[in-house]
């Protein structure tokens, strides 16, 4: 029997930048048989162990929630913007403010201003959070993926928020272009 329970015979001294993001995804293996005392390691490198007493683990975690915390500011930041900017948008009347944010909202009808950061939010849990779901539960990603695009076109087409007819025909037929993908997945 191998005493070492690490399944990697060649663990990597230089970590990949990727594996920031990988950093909530492990995978458990049996490190003592007679005990059942299971270990978590990284699934993209299995030299690190899921563990904060793992000196290579510590750092990788603490990236991965930074950059869930910074990814995600960006909307909440936008949103922030765009409300103290509402009534200078909904009544026609430019601040400073509303002008040095008018590409989140030039593109939507007045009363919908906030709809730039909550279509961030869409795209980012397309491409960042769903891609957090681990890689052993293949259907999860796709599933996740349509069950978003799926809420969000339906609200979105509710809403109605866009100004031009055009661009809410370009968002309809991206977001069913979105499910056809996730459904051939």
């Amino acid at each position: 029997p191998n005493p070492n329970p690490n399944p990697n015979p060649n663990p990597n001294p230089n970590p990949n930048p990727y594996q920031a993001f990988a950093v909530f995804d492990c995978v458990s293996f049996e490190a003592d048989a007679a005990t059942g005392r299971r270990r978590l390691y990284m699934s993209t490198d299995y030299s690190v162990a899921c563990d904060d007493d793992d000196a290579s683990y510590v750092p990788l975690k603490r990236l991965g929630i930074g950059l869930v915390v910074a990814v995600t500011s960006l909307p909440a930041l936008y949103f922030i913007l765009l409300y103290f900017s509402r009534r200078a948008i909904r009544h026609h009347t430019p601040t400073v403010l509303s002008r040095a944010c008018y590409f989140l909202w030039h593109e939507y009808e007045p009363g919908s201003w906030w709809f730039e950061p909550v279509n961030q939010l869409r795209k980012l849990s397309l491409t960042g959070f769903v891609m957090m779901l681990p890689e052993r539960m293949p259907k999860a990603r796709p599933l996740a993926g349509m069950v978003i695009t799926l809420s969000f076109f339906s609200c979105t087409m509710y809403l109605d928020p866009y100004k031009s007819v055009a661009n809410s025909r370009l968002f309809a037929l991206q977001q069913i272009l979105l499910l056809v993908l996730f459904q051939a997945s």
